[in-house]
């Protein structure tokens, strides 16, 4: 995934197809259909084969869903990309930096929903962050804490 949202499409596609014998599982064959529709540009498919896994826990998981409407932006499934990404955020998957950086959701940028999701993404970072500080976080992790600039 990380290199197909990076453009490195044929690599990833390599690595998948090297993969593919020694997937034994079913889930793990619909995700790899998944997978190949995405770097193939087929959203359709993709929707698809999400359907198939519906049931998997990991569908249930904020990162998991803000991945899936990531690729789907990516390809051009918009309005089912934004989706994802707005129950990711209620889901509280505060991918803030993300959202604010990534060329995928250039064409959103204007949308009015996505300008609410980042803002609830940043919002949700900031409050995460705060609580962490407040809690001793940083000294958790042998660091000194950060001063508000």
């Amino acid at each position: 995934m990380g290199l197909g949202l990076a453009g490195r499409h044929d690599e990833a596609r390599q690595l998948l197809n090297n993969l593919r014998d020694t997937l034994t599982l079913p889930t793990f064959r619909v995700w790899w259909d998944y997978l190949m529709a995405w770097l193939d540009r087929r959203p359709d498919d993709m929707k698809r084969h999400m359907a198939t896994m519906a049931t998997v826990k990991i569908q249930f998981d904020p990162e998991a869903i803000f991945l899936e409407g990531w690729m789907l932006c990516e390809v051009g499934a918009l309005d089912d990309g934004l989706a994802d990404l707005q129950h990711a955020v209620a889901r509280r998957y505060f991918a803030a930096s993300t959202l604010d950086r990534s060329r995928h959701f250039d064409p959103l940028r204007s949308n009015p929903v996505f300008r609410t999701v980042l803002a609830d993404a940043h919002t949700g970072r900031d409050r995460a962050l705060a609580s962490f500080r407040e809690a001793g976080g940083e000294r958790l992790l042998g660091r000194h804490p950060m001063r508000a600039a």
